[in-house]
């Protein structure tokens, strides 16, 4: 067929100049450059280097050279829809900010919440993350803690993070409380909520922005405040109660396996005698317990029954557990005898600081470096005259004015 007929087909191809000029990875890739320089416009679409070599053939081309990737051009990642908590006030949100995914990477990695051993403890924070990111209230007291934590050891913290946690922990509490009832059924609520009054209890006691190191309670008459953390603490006890975090199906039931049989808080009727070796007998007398005490006639017998216990104990990272029970035995009778700055509740309070002074338990210890000396400054002004009381402060300002890390494991008796 002639060309003239292949015209008058209908189908005929243009002429074209074949050019050699083109770029390697084009060569390579078989499609048409369009020898734009520095970079041919097809190569900078594909996302790959662009390569000008005259006399290269395809065969020669250097592979990593040749298909060496601009980042610039790989896809980008999909959004994730901003994560937000519901506040204590109904219809308003809050959005979490970058800054709060940090604190929660850094509770992901550091053991905070917990004295366990490093892996153990932080496999029971990455649970506690997942359960908040269900329930905000659990958010918002995780936030709080973190921040409280990386609160440096004189108690400041700059203005933009005071406000912070005070935002998250008031919402945290305002929600938690709103949940309570009616009580949760679903287990992993059960769950979340024992991790969100653990966090809280860890809070409110580690928050002393508000002590004063040159007066601290109790050598300052007692206000609304001055005890607010430990109505928050013994409240704790009843969600213990209630979610039962020992329960087979609890998600935290085999991290923490040990820990829960020593949570036994010694506060109900009818209990047996107390049995008090590790405590002074000058201070059992003094509290007035005796084999005809009980919980239910004697404010001071929990607390005391629960710190005996633990005396003989080194409070280390595994044995924690065991001294939490002191805070859970208080009742409100035994609230108002510290609230009214009792020596005897003030001193049981005192050995309690003593037992736990250590930065390993940052959350009360921040707060026992205050208030306990300052229980001691004011018995020793009580006791005057005394001998025998004095001797009770033996013990506590021995820990007081000691490292940690040397001191007095025990005390007389």
């Amino acid at each position: 067929m002639s060309r003239t007929d292949s015209t008058s087909s209908g189908r005929s191809r243009r002429v074209h100049r074949k050019s050699r000029l083109g770029c390697a990875n084009c060569k390579l890739r078989r499609v048409k450059c369009d020898e734009s320089k520095p970079e041919c416009k097809r190569c900078a679409a594909f996302g790959v280097a662009c390569c000008y070599k005259p006399g290269l053939s395809v065969m020669e081309l250097p592979f990593v050279k040749t298909f060496k990737v601009d980042t610039g051009y790989l896809p980008r990642p999909v959004t994730q829809p901003p994560i937000t908590l519901p506040l204590a006030q109904k219809g308003r949100v809050y959005q979490i900010r970058p800054t709060d995914m940090e604190l929660l990477a850094k509770f992901r990695r550091i053991p905070i919440a917990t004295n366990h051993p490093e892996a153990r403890a932080l496999a029971f924070q990455n649970l506690m993350v997942n359960l908040a990111h269900v329930h905000p209230w659990f958010m918002h007291t995780i936030l709080a803690v973190v921040r409280l934590y990386s609160m440096d050891n004189d108690g400041q913290m700059d203005s933009q993070d005071a406000v912070a946690l005070s935002f998250h922990f008031v919402n945290g509490i305002s929600l938690f409380n709103a949940r309570l009832s009616p009580p949760p059924q679903n287990s992993l609520e059960k769950d979340a909520l024992w991790g969100a009054a653990m966090m809280l209890g860890m809070a409110a006691c580690s928050d002393t922005r508000e002590i004063s190191p040159v007066q601290p309670w109790p050598l300052t008459p007692s206000s609304a405040q001055s005890l607010s953390w430990l109505g928050v603490v013994t409240r704790k006890t009843v969600v213990h109660r209630l979610a039962n975090p020992s329960r087979p199906d609890s998600i935290f039931c085999s991290i923490l396996a040990g820990m829960f049989s020593s949570l036994e808080y010694p506060n109900s009727v009818g209990q047996e005698e107390p049995k008090l070796p590790g405590l002074p007998r000058k201070l059992v007398w003094l509290c007035r317990l005796d084999e005809t005490s009980t919980v239910e006639t004697n404010p001071y017998h929990g607390p005391a029954t629960a710190l005996a216990r633990v005396m003989p104990l080194e409070c280390g990272r595994m044995q924690m557990g065991k001294f939490l029970p002191f805070l859970g035995s208080f009742d409100e009778r035994f609230l108002d005898l510290l609230f009214n700055r009792d020596s005897c509740a003030l001193l049981l309070l005192a050995y309690f600081y003593a037992k736990v002074w250590s930065p390993e338990q940052w959350w009360i210890y921040r707060r026992a470096r205050y208030e306990g000396p300052a229980i001691c400054t004011l018995l020793e002004s009580r006791f005057a005259g005394d001998p025998e009381l004095l001797a009770l402060l033996d013990f506590p300002k021995a820990a007081f004015a000691s490292p940690a890390a040397t001191r007095p494991a025990t005390c007389a008796v």
